[in-house]
């Protein structure tokens, strides 16, 4: 039976030469202007969409894609998705709602609540992204009835995490993706976004296979078919204990101090076994960077050799979680591979951290140098 996928974004070129084998797909507007218009660049708007289309189709090739374009003069906004939202609650031939967007809130939008209520009765299954930052909550993919995905260190776009209950509720493949630009250039890039298209063709697959499984059913099945992942964000819980938590350095031994903006490892820096501070490989932060040098220690830009070990044997790590920058958070899940794989000693300075190593060890150590791009 053929499993009907509602993408609630800006638009779907479904000309892109991904989608060129996609036999079965449609169009919608959703607009809450009166006035018809038009808007410029489409395009350039449409490719979020495009590249979104383009993952569920790679993964799940037989789904019927339908494209819910939300068309606005202004910027996307809450009642724009909620209008998309009633619409495919009421058609018979959706299965699957992909939004790849979410917006940040304190206190949740009650209107937004009750849409999703309405799609998840009318025998939906909302897969929404959730945001990279912990600062405040995204929503739809913070509601319970909702799958909020996040981006997880997976080789495979068929793999994914199932955490159950919670803010995020699955990892998937969002590093490393082959998209195109907005400018229609290939090119290296990964968020939720496609970690939540991911998800949403492995819904797909698993959805063709089993037409009338329910939502119990379908939890069950997703336990089943989970696999152990790294997750690339950091926890509302453990804020509320980072000041609170107690680390102790090693008695002896030169240490190497990273991520150079985690406040905690900032307190390290004039500490006489110190002897590097390591700054991100991309985008270093250049006002953290003069406060190490202040210090008198070195600091370098990140990087991975065994020639540092000629200076240091002990690894001080952080919460390298607060720059979002996908590329910076993985290379601080290989810089402590790095070290554990040359039996070097490590710290963390952080209760995330020192619960990643306690639980992740072999998945850590074990981590590949370098994620394969997905050529979809």
């Amino acid at each position: 039976m053929l499993v009907g996928v509602a993408i609630i974004d800006e638009g779907v070129n479904f000309l892109d030469e991904r989608l060129k084998s996609c036999n079965s797909y449609e169009e919608v507007d959703i607009c809450l202007e009166k006035d018809d218009f038009i808007i410029p660049n489409e395009n350039y708007l449409k490719a979020h969409g495009t590249n979104v289309a383009s993952v569920i189709h790679y993964i799940e090739p037989k789904c019927k894609l339908i494209s819910i374009r939300l068309k606005s003069k202004q910027r996307i906004n809450v009642g724009l998705l909620i209008q998309a939202l009633l619409y495919c609650a009421e058609r018979e031939d959706i299965r699957i709602i992909n939004i790849s967007l979410g917006f940040l809130y304190d206190i949740f939008p009650s209107d937004l609540s009750s849409a999703c209520d309405i799609c998840v009765l009318n025998g939906k299954i909302i897969v929404a992204s959730a945001h990279p930052s912990n600062e405040k909550l995204c929503f739809p993919a913070a509601f319970e009835n909702v799958y909020g995905v996040g981006t997880g260190l997976l080789h495979s776009p068929f793999d994914f995490t199932y955490l159950g209950d919670g803010y995020i509720n699955i990892l998937a493949r969002g590093i490393h993706q082959r998209i195109i630009s907005e400018n229609g250039e290939y090119t290296i890039r990964g968020g939720t976004s496609y970690a939540t298209a991911s998800f949403t063709g492995i819904l797909s697959k698993i959805l063709i296979h089993f037409t009338f499984m329910d939502r119990h059913e379908l939890r069950e099945e997703l336990r089943r078919l989970s696999i152990k992942s790294l997750s690339m964000h950091y926890p509302f819980s453990c804020d509320q204990h980072r000041n609170a938590f107690n680390f102790k350095l090693p008695d002896s031994g030169n240490l190497l101090v990273f991520p150079i903006d985690d406040l905690n490892v900032v307190d390290l820096f004039t500490h006489q076994r110190v002897k590097m501070i390591m700054s991100y490989p991309t985008d270093p932060n250049n006002h953290l960077s003069n406060i190490g040098r202040k210090s008198g220690k070195r600091v370098i830009q990140g990087l991975i050799s065994v020639k540092l070990f000629d200076t240091v044997d002990t690894l001080v790590i952080g919460n390298y979680f607060k720059n979002h920058y996908l590329t910076n958070i993985y290379f601080g899940y290989q810089l402590i591979s790095f070290f554990l794989k040359y039996n070097k000693k490590i710290v963390a300075v952080d209760p995330f951290i020192c619960d990643l190593l306690n639980t992740n060890f072999e998945l850590i150590r074990n981590l590949k140098s370098k994620l394969e791009s997905i050529n979809n």
